[in-house]
C-alpha cells in the first residue's frame, strides 16, 4: 500500500482516468502505479 488519494481525471478525448496523488506530490495513473511504471517514492 502506497498511500495518497485517488481522483478521476477527464482526458481531452472524453475518457476518464484514475489518478493517484502520492504523499510526495507526484501524480500517476492507477495503471502506471499498479504496473510499477510509476515509482511510489
Amino acid at each position: 500500500m502506497v498511500g495518497g488519494s485517488l481522483s478521476v481525471a477527464r482526458q481531452l478525448d472524453g475518457t476518464s482516468t484514475g489518478m493517484c496523488a502520492l504523499p510526495n506530490g507526484k501524480r500517476c495513473s492507477e495503471a502506471a502505479l499498479a504496473s510499477g511504471a510509476c515509482a511510489a517514492y
